[in-house]
């Protein structure tokens, strides 16, 4: 396919997602889409299981139907924001829609997106879950949920668990979303699966707020920079906020807005934790 045709790259960060079939079947929802447009890139986080070889396997799969997909590997263990920002550097595609490796995707969701790019939006939100959006200042962080010009994408952090709190924001900044430019598909598209939903802490978040929980990327691995579950961890996300509104990082008053949101979410969190 000639990259002037490629008009969506479907980045999938993933990192051990070969365990209960996850990655296999997400990529098989996937696959029974309308590609025609369309280019797959699949980046394996330095997974422990057969993740990187499932990949391939579909990859073959892939070709065969005429459907461009690349697998890669982050160079170092750099969580989903490291993931996302390989499979940035090799996207060819007009719009990138980063969707991670463990959701399920709903039939027609590609049609609806290329109907949506029809109006060449800056920006497209669509629903995920049950939750669907209905203004800028209501959208959840989650990366799975935005489809964004290429040229606008801002990176992730690659440093921590919460990569899509901070990005959201400054996203949100990029793309001047006080004004128009931003589509939105009132209907789910994806929908995250239900061992993410099921924490009192992310239902508390997704259910009071309805924004989705900054730990949908956290880990409970030793190694992880940060405890998701402690007080600390809010701690460290609301200080990195603080941080972007003295600073002045954020230039909309849309993304200002969000930013005192995220601000508020993570300094309630740490007085229900005491």
């Amino acid at each position: 396919m000639e990259t002037s045709k490629i008009l969506v790259s479907i980045i999938i960060p993933c990192r051990n997602e070969a365990a209960g079939d996850r990655l296999p079947r997400f990529l098989g929802e996937l696959m029974a889409e309308d590609l025609s447009q369309a280019e797959i890139i699949v980046i394996d986080d330095r997974s422990d299981d057969d993740t990187f070889r499932v990949a391939n396997e579909f990859s073959e799969r892939a070709g065969r139907a005429g459907v461009p997909m690349l697998c890669g590997k982050t160079k170092v263990r750099s969580y989903c924001g490291g993931a996302r920002n390989e499979g940035l550097s090799l996207a060819m595609g007009e719009y990138v829609w980063m969707i991670d490796g463990d959701c399920h995707l709903e039939r027609g969701a590609l049609t609806a997106v290329y109907d949506a790019i029809a109006e060449h939006p800056s920006m497209i939100i669509c629903g995920i879950n049950n939750w669907l959006p209905d203004c800028v200042e209501s959208f959840t962080p989650s990366a799975s949920a935005k489809i964004i010009r290429r040229d606008l994408v801002v990176r992730f952090r690659e440093d921590w668990g919460f990569e899509d709190v901070d990005w959201w924001i400054r996203q949100v900044d990029a793309c001047k979303c006080d004004g128009d430019g931003i589509s939105i598909i009132r209907k789910t598209l994806v929908r995250f699966p239900d061992e993410c939903m099921s924490s009192s802490i992310n239902r508390f978040i997704w259910e009071s707020m309805k924004i989705w929980s900054v730990l949908k990327g956290a880990t409970d691995e030793e190694d992880s920079p940060v405890n998701p579950l402690t007080p600390a961890s809010f701690l460290r996300v609301a200080a990195e906020l603080v941080d972007m509104k003295m600073t002045g990082a954020v230039k909309t008053s849309a993304a200002r807005h969000m930013l005192d949101r995220s601000l508020e979410i993570h300094l309630n969190h740490v007085r229900r934790m005491f």
